[in-house]
């Protein structure tokens, strides 16, 4: 067996941070990465009889490509509303991930005079795809008896596979019902919060 994996990785990221007077604070910043991924893979295989002549032999081979590419941005507000506390926030997270994965197998078979017998063909689609976005803001409000403390936040996550494999029947590809599918998911999640705390000595009280 040969697997002669060959990877490029590139990261790269960037970010920055203004303040603007007399009380505002804007960031924003994004990261990523993009893997491209081959591995020609191949394979051989000699079956013998008793007397270790060759009877048959079998040669396989198989080239995955699997490109990855990741972003991620990411921005966020911050407002003083005075010099003793109160804070006022905002932050936007997006993500997305993909794969374009595909790959091909080849399998013939020989006699014990390299004739051919049997060929298979086997290829796969495999894209992949990843998306996260989520949405919050948050208020802080120190006050002398108390301190409130609320927020929102939405987010969404959807993540969709689809796997996809052909045999090669009579010259031409077909589906194989049993390895391919299909997953398709999707997660939306609100949500809101109040928090109402006062210290009184070494206590502190939430509610």
């Amino acid at each position: 067996n040969e697997v002669p994996t060959k990877i490029r990785f590139y990261t790269y990221k960037i970010g920055a941070t203004c303040q603007l007077p007399p009380r505002h604070q804007v960031n924003a910043g994004y990261s990523g990465y993009t893997d491209d991924f081959t591995a020609p893979k191949s394979s051989y295989i000699g079956m013998r009889d008793r007397a270790g002549k060759v009877v048959s032999t079998i040669h396989s081979r198989v080239n995955i490509v699997e490109p990855y590419y990741f972003d991620a941005f990411n921005a966020g507000y911050q407002f003083d509303l005075d010099t003793l506390g109160k804070q006022l926030t905002a932050d936007v997270h997006l993500i997305s991930y993909r794969n374009y994965s595909n790959s091909l197998m080849e399998t013939q078979r020989y006699d014990a005079h390299s004739q051919e017998e049997r060929r298979d063909e086997l290829r796969s689609d495999q894209p992949g795809f990843i998306r996260v976005y989520a949405y919050k803001a948050d208020v802080l409000l120190p006050y002398p008896w108390f301190t409130l403390k609320a927020g929102l936040k939405y987010s969404l996550a959807t993540n969709d596979n689809k796997a996809r494999f052909d045999s090669l029947l009579n010259g031409q590809y077909v589906e194989a019902p049993s390895l391919s599918n299909h997953f398709d998911y999707r997660e939306d999640i609100s949500a809101a919060y109040v928090n109402v705390s006062r210290s009184v000595r070494k206590t502190t009280f939430h509610a």
